[in-house]
């Protein structure tokens, strides 16, 4: 017992982790490409590093079955950046999207953290799996038939009383408005100002249209969901499940303009009528008004 004390290698922690390290480094010397589902993302531009976990969920179901930490250094983000932006805006950085990245395995011994750092990303990756998520709520809305419900609602002839959704006092929100007060009809508009990018607008938009559907009949003609233009990336955020199967069940016709020419969102295929730009749609909502006038 005592010969084996005498000749007992004693490790510090420090030699520890480097140890450890060194096995890491030894068994994965080259990057490697991992793929995951991001989370705990925490955008911050007044930080020089960004962290987050990749993590993998079960394949039926939200459950996540193991994550691993994500480094993307300050030294890193400018190639990122230019590679999601060489592939025209399809995404951000952002929870809840699979990613394919290109990482090295490292653990840092100060502090015994395990994790990959960032090299490189694969777009054509993400914009397979946005793509194919896109087609999947489609494919659900369709069986279930949602795709055409609103389209169902009967469109009132005189749509005065509009309920609007969008972000108060934004460039949207005062093209909508002036083309309707250039019209001289007696529009009465209630808004509900909503985030148009970003995380939240699941929430507030798919809240909206239950306030508004929660009104008595009299209040109400129709909704309008609207936002300025924007980058492909923005536009993603209205390609929402939630949100479809609540335009789809409103008991109100619902008119979607998001402010794009070329790119169709899953708002805009199962809302009742689908306009280009803010302005389209106020117009659309005055050119209804003029006919009932001129049929009178």
């Amino acid at each position: 017992m005592e010969s084996f004390l005498k000749t007992e290698k004693v490790y510090t922690v420090l030699e520890l982790n480097t140890a450890v390290r060194d096995l890491i480094q030894r068994a994965f010397p080259q990057s490697i490409w991992v793929c995951g589902e991001i989370q705990g993302l925490r955008p911050d531009r007044n930080k020089r590093h960004t962290y987050f976990e990749l993590v993998q969920k079960e394949a039926e179901g939200d459950s996540i079955v193991s994550r691993v930490r994500i480094a993307l250094f300050a030294g890193r983000k400018p190639l990122i950046e230019r590679r999601i932006r060489e592939a025209e805006g399809g995404f951000q950085l952002k929870n809840d999207i699979e990613v394919k990245l290109l990482c090295e395995v490292s653990l840092h011994p100060p502090t015994g953290q395990y994790s990959l750092v960032v090299i490189d990303i694969d777009t054509v990756y993400t914009l397979g799996k946005v793509a194919q998520n896109r087609l999947k709520i489609i494919e659900d809305l369709k069986n279930r038939g949602l795709l055409e419900k609103n389209k169902l609602q009967p469109f009132p002839l005189l749509p005065l009383r509009i309920g609007l959704i969008t972000a108060y006092d934004s460039a949207a929100y005062h093209d909508f408005i002036n083309e309707l007060k250039n019209s001289k009809y007696s529009f009465r508009v209630l808004v509900q100002n909503c985030h148009m990018q970003g995380k939240l607008v699941e929430g507030d938009v798919a809240g909206a249209l239950r306030f508004f559907n929660s009104l008595s009949s009299k209040k109400l003609d129709v909704v309008v969901i609207t936002r300025g233009g924007g980058s492909t990336a923005d536009l993603a955020y209205f390609d929402n499940k939630n949100i479809a199967e609540s335009i789809a069940g409103s008991n109100l016709p619902i008119i979607s303009a998001i402010g794009h020419q070329i790119n169709t969102t899953i708002t805009d295929m199962v809302s009742h009528t689908f306009c280009i730009t803010p302005t389209k749609a106020a117009g659309f909502l005055v050119e209804r008004i003029r006919e009932a006038a001129e049929n009178l």
